[in-house]
């Protein structure tokens, strides 16, 4: 049979437990690598993948209604859709 419920629940109030934890550590690594990017004076720029390289590449030659046009014709996604997207994209780009 199964486990019984007493044990079922230690089960999964350790497995909570053991996700708060984590959670913490992860708050607290990520008070340190701010620290550490404001310290160094670093911005982080996420990488793009290839295909929102290809809309990068369209922003810095064409500007953003080329950019629209590229991400469009990947995403085949309405207007929109693909304005905001490539906003996105700008703004992680800092452009």
């Amino acid at each position: 049979m199964g486990r019984p419920v007493n044990e079922t629940r230690e089960y999964i109030l350790s497995g909570e437990l053991e996700v708060a934890q984590l959670r913490a550590q992860v708050v607290e690594l990520q008070k340190r690598l701010d620290f550490l990017f404001r310290r160094l004076e670093v911005k982080y720029v996420p990488e793009l993948s290839a295909e929102d390289q290809l809309v990068a590449d369209a922003l810095r030659k064409g500007g953003v209604l080329e950019a629209v046009k590229v991400y469009r014709g990947q995403h085949r996604v309405d207007l929109d859709s693909a304005k905001q997207a490539v906003e996105a994209i700008k703004a992680s780009m800092g452009l």
